[in-house]
């Protein structure tokens, strides 16, 4: 019985090796993010623990974009409101965003900050993830967006 136990063990253990080294997807580093890339979709998913509790597709219009610009600046225009930010694209699969303190539409909006995995990035493609955690009376949310940018 031990035997069986180690075999599958090893044969677990091969799987996550051969599967978490796959070279089949498009290489996220060879690629610029540099450029105006307007949004195909945007996906918000709450979880509490691992349980999915809402999914919603959030609105993008066809005017909605993001801007990376070569100097570390960028855009976002949603909705006809712009803001900007900058960012760090520290290495190949992450991009560090920071959107100062501002006034968009005559409201003021917080500074945020977050890292957003890249996903895919091909020359007209642009998929990020982000998620995050909030806490709620005693009960801790995980918030993972998701959005899809097609490159102009």
């Amino acid at each position: 019985m031990n035997r069986i136990h180690k075999t599958l063990a090893m044969l677990i253990i091969s799987i996550f090796v051969f599967c978490g080294c796959s070279k089949n997807g498009p290489n996220p580093s060879k690629f610029s993010i540099v450029g105006k890339w307007t949004f195909a979709s945007d996906s918000l998913n709450t979880f509490i623990s691992t349980k999915l509790i809402q999914s919603m597709a959030i609105p993008v219009g066809p005017n909605d974009y993001e801007q990376f610009n070569s100097d570390g600046t960028g855009l976002i225009s949603v909705g006809g409101e712009t803001a900007s930010f900058t960012y760090n694209r520290s290495n190949g699969s992450t991009v560090s965003i920071s959107e100062p303190e501002q006034v968009v539409g005559g409201m003021s909006i917080p500074g945020t900050g977050v890292t957003a995995e890249i996903r895919k990035l091909t020359k007209s493609e642009l998929y990020l993830y982000v998620e995050s955690v909030g806490y709620n009376n005693g009960i801790t949310y995980t918030y993972a967006q998701s959005e899809h940018f097609i490159k102009n």
